[in-house]
């Protein structure tokens, strides 16, 4: 699922265990030189407070804490690894 306000906002994608914990994923299609979430993706946190989160991105691999929130910064090729 995403996750979109009536302001606009909007969040790619949100997962929820089986326990209800929520984890929210953002996906920028760009290289970063650090953890730096979007308006949206602070104000998805700062409403739902998520333990974890991913930043999904080309080249980055970092952890931070934002809110609480453990925002973890990885690559396309560290998510599929653990798929398959």
């Amino acid at each position: 699922h995403y996750w979109r306000t009536l302001q606009k906002a909007e969040l790619d994608f949100v997962l929820r265990s089986g326990g209800g914990e929520l984890t929210a994923i953002e996906a920028k299609a760009k290289n970063m030189k650090n953890v730096a979430v979007s308006r949206s993706f602070r104000s998805f946190l700062n409403k739902y407070s998520p333990k974890n989160s991913l930043l999904i991105n080309l080249n980055l691999r970092q952890q931070s804490s934002i809110n609480n929130c453990k925002v973890t910064a990885c690559t396309i090729f560290d998510i599929s690894c653990k798929i398959v």
